[in-house]
């Protein structure tokens, strides 16, 4: 069963990150949203904005797949694959023009109709082995 959270982080995933509608962003998420990420935190509307600007330059064709979806109150959990090809900088690592696939899991918080905090961890560490920036043999 969903509800309204999950239709609104369904979009936000679709929308915004799958087909860079940017337009969604003063509907979808607070002005106030804060994103707490493995290796920085995010202020703001505008400056998210910045970040997911920068991610589609990186990865011009990126698409996510959400593979599964869960609810608990305000939150939700989402666990998505996420795919793209490497054109332009990401992280400071120049364009590789490699294909990659990674997984996320996303939990979001909504207030009000609207987006208002992000948390996140993703298989960075496989991904930029796809991309061959890294070359790690773990055995």
């Amino acid at each position: 069963m969903s509800n309204k959270n999950e239709l609104l982080a369904r979009r936000i995933i679709n929308e915004i990150f799958s087909q860079k509608n940017l337009n969604s962003f003063y509907e979808l998420i607070s002005e106030d949203i804060t994103i707490h990420d493995t290796d920085k935190e995010i202020h703001g509307l505008e400056n998210l904005k910045v970040g997911i600007n920068n991610l589609h330059i990186a990865f011009p064709d990126l698409n996510y797949d959400i593979e599964d979806i869960l609810l608990d109150g305000d939150k939700v959990v989402a666990r998505c694959k996420g795919s793209g090809t490497h054109l332009g900088t990401f992280r400071g690592i120049s364009a590789t023009d490699k294909k990659m696939n990674y997984t996320v899991i996303l939990i979001w918080r909504f207030s009000d109709g609207k987006l208002i905090e992000h948390w996140s961890v993703s298989d960075v560490y496989g991904m930029l082995q796809q991309l061959e920036v890294i070359n790690i043999k773990v055995k």
